[in-house]
């Protein structure tokens, strides 16, 4: 049985882009605000085909993941705006010649698109959101116009983003004139699968229960560090750098061990003024801890 085409963007802009670009696997693309390196992607169905590009995305922790699942790419971790300096970056958790561009950069697309030299460097096809982030108003009306003076005209609008073609690449016009609406009835959007480990139609859930049995079955082994990093993943660096009073220590607890532990503050030897990452090194560290990695350990072993 044939594999269901599968989207990895948010709006199906993988697969409008593919009409122009299926039978390539050498292209290249830029993709400014390309948040998760696979979840909402709008080049990840690309690099899956060989293709390679610059990916530029702020949130460290996304820029990470990009280096680490896409080698292939050049990732900027750096913010793309109309001038050259700092600027306050507010993180939030959230997932995010060339062929084509891709700009989402929450409502400071026109910042991207006016201070480009479309004169030098001439993507095929540009796609920009075009709505304003949570009022979706349309806000093309800052670029639209200069893309035209610099030869790009408009071609598609798939309900988010807008599309414009090179003069120079006009060839390319029919792959949007009789494109559908959706591709609902023909595709799925990767978006829409639950966590690998838990959901047998995701495409690698087989390898997610490998990986997870693994892990569990040798956890006492795992490092300290590493450890404390996969406990403390969810928790925002300020929080942890923060210094830990007695609430904050006994919710680190109760979120280890739940509302029934009975390991106590004076038991961790904490020193004066210690960081919640610090309590969480200290948690790691106990008797509690090692001997329930032992039975989490013990339960995948038979």
């Amino acid at each position: 049985m044939a594999r269901p085409t599968v989207s990895y963007a948010q709006r199906f802009e993988d697969l409008y882009l593919m009409r122009c670009f299926a039978a390539g696997s050498d292209g290249f693309y830029i993709d400014i605000g390309s948040g998760h390196p696979v979840y909402d992607n709008t080049s990840f169905a690309f690099y899956l085909k060989g293709w390679h590009g610059i990916t530029v995305e702020p949130n460290p922790w996304l820029a990470r993941l990009s280096r680490a699942v896409r080698p292939r790419d050049r990732h900027l971790e750096a913010l793309v705006g109309a001038t050259v300096g700092e600027a306050v970056f507010y993180l939030v958790n959230d997932f995010h010649g060339f062929s084509t561009m891709i700009v989402d950069v929450e409502g400071a697309e026109p910042d991207v698109l006016l201070n480009g030299d479309w004169q030098n460097y001439r993507p095929k096809v540009v796609v920009a959101e075009a709505l304003a982030p949570y009022t979706l108003t349309p806000a093309w009306a800052a670029w639209e116009p200069f893309l035209a003076k610099h030869g790009y005209r408009y071609v598609w609008f798939d309900s988010l983003n807008r599309y414009y073609l090179a003069e120079e690449a006009s060839e390319l016009a029919h792959c949007f004139e009789n494109a559908p609406a959706s591709f609902d009835d023909d595709a799925f959007r990767f978006r829409s699968v639950k966590p690998a480990l838990v959901d047998t139609a995701h495409p690698d859930h087989r390898l997610a229960s490998l990986l997870a049995g693994s892990a569990m079955t040798r956890l006492p082994l795992l490092g300290r560090e590493l450890v404390v990093e996969l406990l403390t993943a969810d928790i925002a660096a300020a929080a942890l750098e923060a210094p830990a009073g007695a609430d904050a220590i006994a919710g680190a607890i109760e979120r280890l061990f739940g509302p029934d532990a009975t390991l106590s503050r004076e038991e961790l030897r904490l020193p004066p003024g210690a960081r919640l990452r610090e309590v969480y090194a200290a948690l790691v560290d106990s008797d509690q801890f090692r001997t329930a990695c032992g039975r989490i350990s013990a339960s995948y072993a038979w």
